[in-house]
């Protein structure tokens, strides 16, 4: 399970002004290029959450319990 970020980050508007749309795509293509490296592998936006708050987000707890649950299921 991949998460990416929904929101941006202010701080990143600034360090790529006009550029931005164009890194948020790449990195959002990037995510989903890693993602399908597994047969079972897919992305997941997390809408609320930013680079820094995502961490924290029940998401995250979420795609480790799915994961361990897969792996646990003989």
């Amino acid at each position: 399970v991949v998460l990416v970020a929904g929101k941006t980050q202010s701080e990143w508007i600034g360090m790529f002004g006009d550029g931005i749309n164009e890194w948020l795509e790449a990195w959002k293509e990037a995510a989903l290029k890693f993602s399908q490296m597994s047969t079972r592998g897919r992305l997941e936006v997390v809408e609320s959450e930013n680079h820094a708050s995502i961490i924290d987000s029940d998401a995250v707890f979420k795609a480790i319990q799915e994961v361990y649950d897969k792996v646990k299921k003989p």
